[in-house]
């Protein structure tokens, strides 16, 4: 390889590291500006002002805010599916490990608003990444399934079952509904052929809740979320 072509490898690996930070520091402007604001509210000057970057520049990478939203909520699940996978304990038999997944990916969406109505949002759309549930693989769900039922229930279906499911439950948490996570995680295991008394035993079981890096997106999203809250309460204060 000639000189000239080297130097040229290097500007386009730089140019392209250059604008995937430049995208990166979009999506996180927007991400916290939805957060303050509100999904619905925020606009495109609220973005670039965050950002610090022109509407030229805004351009360059989003065609509209509703390209940048789906950016940002694909943003936070890619960073909750890392946290969630990072903390599973891969020792652990299956059925505990999916159990402890479900209940430590609902503990995490609950305590972050945000998520939780970005990854409800994602809906359907998260069954081509795996499904809402970062712990729950097929990979990981042929194992759990109940050899009883692995001739009628394929990890594929069990899956699809699994993730409609996990969306109601995620829809109704939105609602203010109470929500039996303990009850659900053994119904899941019912479903996947495990007798009752297993499927109560297990979903019984205590977790370990996520730990949110103060740094994290996640953190500081709901950091903005609850200012912007408290912005909205002073200005309606009489």
């Amino acid at each position: 390889m000639t000189n000239s072509n080297k130097t040229g490898d290097h500007r386009t690996r730089v140019g392209q590291e250059r604008r995937e930070r430049m995208r990166t520091r979009l999506i996180e402007a927007a991400t916290l500006v939805f957060a303050e604001r509100g999904p619905e509210a925020a606009q495109i000057d609220h973005v670039i002002q965050q950002a610090e970057v022109s509407r030229g520049t805004f351009y360059n990478y989003f065609r509209t805010t509703d390209e940048l939203l789906l950016a940002a909520k694909n943003t936070l699940s890619a960073e909750m599916v890392t946290m969630v996978r990072q903390a599973s304990d891969v020792a652990a038999p299956p059925p505990l490990r999916l159990a402890e997944g479900i209940k430590v990916f609902v503990d995490l969406v609950q305590r972050h608003p945000l998520l939780l109505e970005f990854t409800a949002r994602l809906g359907l759309r998260n069954f081509d990444n795996g499904g809402l549930v970062p712990a729950a693989s097929e990979e990981l769900l042929a194992d759990v399934i109940a050899r009883d039922a692995a001739d009628d229930l394929t990890p594929r279906m069990a899956n699809d079952i699994l993730q409609a499911s996990i969306l109601a439950v995620m829809l109704r948490l939105m609602a203010d509904e109470a929500v039996n996570i303990q009850g659900f995680v053994a119904a899941m295991l019912r479903m996947l052929g495990h007798s009752a008394q297993d499927a109560a035993r297990i979903s019984e079981r205590p977790f370990t809740p996520l730990v949110v890096p103060a740094d994290s997106l996640i953190a500081r999203s709901e950091t903005a979320r609850r200012a912007g809250m408290s912005s909205t309460r002073a200005d309606v204060a009489p």
